[in-house]
């Protein structure tokens, strides 16, 4: 199930994407990219709770991937 996508730049430094449990609970996210490898620095989930769970990633995404 798709839950949100985001078309992406390497002329940003960050990119958001909102995801609401409007389509129910998920459990795991995955990215997959399409055209051009994107550099992967960090990602920064914000629970609707107040948390954030913070994970360090150093990893390029290759097209297709």
């Amino acid at each position: 199930m798709l839950l949100g996508q985001r078309q992406v730049t390497d002329r940003a430094d960050h990119d958001v994407d909102f995801v609401t449990g409007a389509r129910g609970d998920f459990h795991r996210i995955n990215f997959a990219e399409q055209r051009s490898s994107v550099d992967e620095h960090r990602v920064v989930v914000h629970f609707v709770h107040g948390s954030d769970q913070r994970v360090d990633l150093r990893h390029t995404i290759g097209a297709g991937g």
